[in-house]
């Protein structure tokens, strides 16, 4: 009875599939084989769900994110002739595990990167590297030199790229502010980044995001501001990683991995592209997690009713203090952040002024 179940299952599965794959099939720049044998190359030499950086970069550029120039160095062999193998200039990044295998991923606080490292300082640089951590209990299992990019960090020429699974919505694409802006705009500003959710239409989303702030700002559309980037290259980097993070999930029945995250933060903009400098790529085999189906249609576009209410009600308020609290809360704080400061004044004085509180 469950074999059976489990195959009527995967029919199920395999139909809503192709209902659903047929919405997202797009000209993009993601590279489904390519892809594919990296994951076939990790699986086989690591059962480690969370990929190294250097790993991380190399599936990120099949995903449709430019990459820039990097090399691989081991500490525990030779390395005189390293100038030549290395980028002229490098951000340089320790790739460290702890005790018990798992990766270190926030490398800052462990003092594991240097900046603007030139060439002929890489012998030195891997010297200095293995001294620093073999006083510690991280191992140094490699360093990555990246080819250094020289440009200021300012406000949007850093973006936010990721994607991930869902467990409501599925396969989401995430774009907004990156490096250290993101905690801060989410928290500060009311500002979160831009969540995608694959399944339902890639195409109903965008126009959305071509008019946010994130945008006319790379696009040079707000006063005072120099265009960045043009919006067909976001497009198509948002196009590749929503193919890429739906053909990687749980709901395919042909993939054979699942990419939980990929997570490019910042991908900086320069000369007019997109180059990842930090990733991150966490994977699962299909094996570990089974066959999902499609999930159901949500009916996001009463979300946005929600955020930009027309009207609102408050049911069962009474005249007594925690009415009028709960009065001023909603209407006083959150509808205030909806519509004009003056309107939302006005309503709230009406509501407090009225002699029959619970009526109202």
């Amino acid at each position: 009875i469950f074999f059976r179940a489990e195959n009527m299952l995967r029919l199920a599965s395999r139909r809503l599939w192709q209902v659903s794959s047929a919405r997202i099939r797009w000209a993009s720049s993601f590279q489904c084989e390519a892809a594919t044998k990296l994951l076939d190359e990790y699986a086989s030499k690591s059962d480690t769900k969370v990929l190294t950086e250097f790993d991380a970069l190399r599936v990120v550029g099949t995903f449709g994110v430019g990459v820039l120039q990097r090399t691989l160095v081991d500490p525990n062999e030779p390395n005189e002739d390293l100038q030549s193998k290395v980028p002229k200039v490098s951000a340089v990044k320790g790739i460290l595990r702890y005790a018990d295998g798992s990766l270190v991923t926030h490398k800052t606080e462990h003092k594991a990167i240097e900046l603007a490292v030139p060439a002929e300082n890489a012998k030195k640089v891997v010297d200095t590297f293995v001294e620093r951590f073999s006083k510690t209990d991280l191992k140094l299992e490699g360093l990555m030199f990246r080819e250094w990019v020289e440009y200021a960090p300012s406000m949007g020429n850093e973006i936010l790229l990721s994607a991930y699974q869902d467990p409501v919505f599925g396969p989401c694409v995430v774009v907004g502010f990156g490096g250290v802006l993101v905690d801060n705009f989410k928290d500060e500003f009311n500002m979160p980044p831009f969540v995608i959710p694959v399944a339902y239409g890639v195409d109903s989303f965008l126009p959305y995001l071509k008019e946010s702030t994130l945008v006319r700002l790379i696009e040079g559309k707000l006063r005072g501001r120099e265009k960045l980037i043009d919006w067909e290259v976001l497009e198509d980097v948002i196009r590749s990683l929503a193919e890429g993070i739906m053909h990687f999930s749980p709901y395919n029945p042909e993939g054979e991995y699942v990419v939980d995250e990929i997570e490019v933060n910042p991908a900086a903009i320069e000369n007019g592209r997109l180059v990842a400098l930090d990733s991150v790529v966490s994977v699962t085999p299909k094996s570990k997690t089974g066959l999902m189906s499609i999930p159901s249609e949500k009916p996001i576009s009463k979300i946005a009713q929600m955020c930009q209410p027309k009207s609102m009600g408050l049911i069962g308020c009474t005249e007594k203090i925690q009415g009028k609290t709960m009065a001023q809360e909603v209407f006083g704080k959150v509808f205030k952040r909806m519509v004009r400061t003056s309107a939302a004044e006005m309503l709230l004085a009406r509501m407090m002024k009225a002699t029959a509180f619970s009526k109202t």
